[in-house]
């Protein structure tokens, strides 16, 4: 893998370049050497962030990345590094937290800031028990628990909205639903209606208003308070 890597041009190359990163890192973390997988989940992670992000591909990219900063966060606590565990969530929330993505599917962002604050409490807490560090008043997972909540609440703030304008009441979408291999998909965090389109183009500007429906038809079957 190494090797193939090696023969990437990182111009050309970007989404390989993320990819086989990642899996090096894995491997390396299979073998127990953590300080070669962060080296490499690093750079997984820095890569993702010089592949310009288009509408098309942001909730793409926000999924990837918050993988590659829950290996990075984990693996950091495991060496007994927090400072630098909370360093790069610090970071990695700065850079995607004002990456909404489209307006009609806002709650989507939320729930994805949500669920990196959640996940971060459940690092944090965990490390706490198995004694990597003691929490204090200033650094606490309570903290990230309760930005959970808070991004949560915003999420069904973000459905009440909808409930006025949804763009479902005015569509009636035809069999087969545009999300029906909505959990089946080759690649995390593309569209189940234009997998694999990497352009920054819409192709079929219909099927994306039908999916973009969809997705908030299902947003409103959510039952949201058992999340926060």
């Amino acid at each position: 893998m190494k090797l193939k890597k090696d023969s990437l041009i990182k111009v050309t190359h970007q989404l390989l370049f993320v990819r086989l990163a990642i899996k090096i890192a894995f491997f390396n973390e299979m073998k127990n050497d953590t300080f070669k997988a962060i080296e490499y989940y690093k750079q997984a992670y820095l890569s993702l962030l010089d592949i310009r992000i288009y509408d098309t591909n942001i909730f793409e990219i926000k999924t990837i990345s918050g993988m590659i900063n829950y290996k990075l966060c984990q693996l950091y606590f495991e060496i007994k590094h927090p400072i630098d565990a909370i360093d790069q969530f610090r970071k990695h929330i700065d850079i995607f937290r004002i990456k909404i993505g489209s307006p009609e599917l806002a709650f989507e962002h939320s729930a994805w800031l949500s669920t990196q604050f959640c996940l971060m409490g459940e690092i944090f807490e965990n490390a706490i028990n198995k004694a990597y560090l003691t929490a204090v008043q200033t650094q606490h997972p309570g903290f990230y628990f309760h930005s959970a909540a808070n991004h949560a609440i915003q999420r069904r703030n973000n459905r009440v909205d909808y409930n006025q304008k949804l763009i479902f009441k005015e569509w009636n979408v035809e069999n087969p639903s545009p999300i029906e291999n909505l959990n089946s998909l080759e690649f995390y965090g593309q569209r189940p209606w234009r997998q694999g389109q990497q352009g920054m183009e819409i192709l079929d500007s219909q099927k994306e208003r039908e999916g973009i429906a969809c997705l908030q038809e299902l947003e409103t079957k959510e039952n949201l308070t058992v999340k926060i």
